[in-house]
């Protein structure tokens, strides 16, 4: 009777810990990472960022400190020029308009061959805030980006 008992209880051990790894396997989801990464470095709200994203409104030209780090996302180099173009200066258009901003929130849902990235802000003015969403299409490929786009929140 007793070896049943050990030989249950180790089964029911084994169980338990395939079921750990399962769940675990599952949360785990390196693109995810990645995606999550690159927002907070992009939106980064720290101070140091603000002030770069200041001096970029107070001179027109980007040193580069806050851009260049962001490329390693990109699969290729037209890629990140695009988003260079299209999206790097959300940041700066916020400040135009708000005294600071903070990111409170990131959701990252798969769907098909596409990651939707749901962006939440708070816009600080004289003290008052307000809150905005972003949303975020992005394709990847071997942990890169190959397509990145904002389809909503992109007036502020």
């Amino acid at each position: 009777m007793s070896m049943k008992k050990r030989l249950s209880s180790s089964i029911g051990t084994i169980i338990v810990l395939c079921a750990i790894i399962i769940i675990s396997l599952q949360k785990y989801q390196p693109d995810k990472e990645v995606i999550t990464t690159f927002i907070y470095e992009w939106l980064n709200d720290d101070s140091r960022a603000e002030t770069e994203y200041k001096k970029i409104l107070e001179t027109g030209s980007d040193n580069q400190s806050l851009s260049q780090p962001l490329q390693k996302y990109f699969i290729t180099e037209a890629a990140f020029q695009s988003f260079l173009k299209t999206f790097y200066y959300l940041p700066v258009k916020i400040l135009q308009q708000y005294d600071s901003y903070n990111l409170i929130d990131i959701n990252i849902t798969k769907e098909s061959n596409s990651y939707f990235v749901k962006v939440d802000l708070e816009l600080i003015k004289e003290e008052k805030s307000k809150n905005h969403s972003i949303t975020i299409k992005i394709q990847m490929d071997h942990k890169k980006f190959t397509y990145f786009t904002i389809t909503e929140g992109k007036e502020i």
